[in-house]
């Protein structure tokens, strides 16, 4: 079992909260109408907010496999976590502005 070295994994996992965040906004954006309450809203709009936001990940999980391949754990833990806090925080906004 290989043990914890913070020196490396918390620089990563912060890197991967930023990295996180930045890959949720092309899906925010995506989501705005939805949030302010618009039947205007667009499926290609989300799709390609859905692709982007893959994207962003990816592009960010492979430079850090090539660069720092001891981090990428610890840095795919952070990635995941705020995109999915920044999922949470959206459906969380719909539920309250909508009565959900």
């Amino acid at each position: 079992m290989g043990e914890l070295d913070v020196v490396v994994s918390l620089p990563a996992l912060v890197a991967g909260v930023a990295v996180g965040a930045v890959a949720f906004a092309p899906l925010a954006v995506a989501l705005a109408p939805v949030v302010r309450g618009s039947n205007n809203v667009s499926m290609t709009l989300g799709a390609l907010g859905i692709g982007a936001s893959f994207a962003l990940m990816l592009a960010g999980v492979l430079v850090v496999h090539l660069m720092a391949g001891e981090a990428l754990v610890s840095f795919a833990v952070g990635e995941v976590a705020a995109f999915l806090l920044g999922a949470f925080v959206v459906t969380l906004v719909i539920m309250v502005r909508h009565g959900g």
